[in-house]
């Protein structure tokens, strides 16, 4: 798991404002060699991104990946509702099509990295 990632993205949960960032940003910011316009650079951002949520989850916090959207259109990608499917969220599709789903899971993100007992616990 990419600890300078979590990091980053924990930081990213407690700040005021913009809470969120996409992945040429994201990228950018922790001058990660991903190419955005590379698929297979995509898939593997994507991965080290679902490491992440996945280990979150296995410790009953929320997912850190939901912070991280798409450029163009500023929701979650297919791989981020199909992991939350395995999680047990519901089937993704539907997930997908929930206009409340992505920003109940950010407001999870930021409301649980928010609290200070939790950071100072967790981070």
């Amino acid at each position: 798991m990419n600890q300078s990632i979590r990091s980053f993205l924990i930081e990213l949960a407690r700040k005021r404002t913009t809470q969120i960032i996409d992945y040429t940003s994201l990228c950018k910011e922790l001058n990660l060699k991903f190419d955005m316009g590379i698929p297979n650079h995509r898939v593997q951002l994507g991965n080290e991104l679902e490491k992440i949520s996945r280990y979150e989850a296995s410790h009953n916090r929320p997912l850190l990946s939901s912070l991280v959207l798409r450029k163009n259109d500023f929701e979650e990608g297919n791989g981020f509702y199909k992991m939350c499917e395995e999680l047990g969220h519901g089937n993704w599709k539907k997930l997908k099509k929930d206009e409340i789903f992505q920003f109940q899971i950010i407001k999870e993100t930021i409301n649980f990295w928010g609290q200070q007992e939790n950071y100072m616990k967790f981070k």
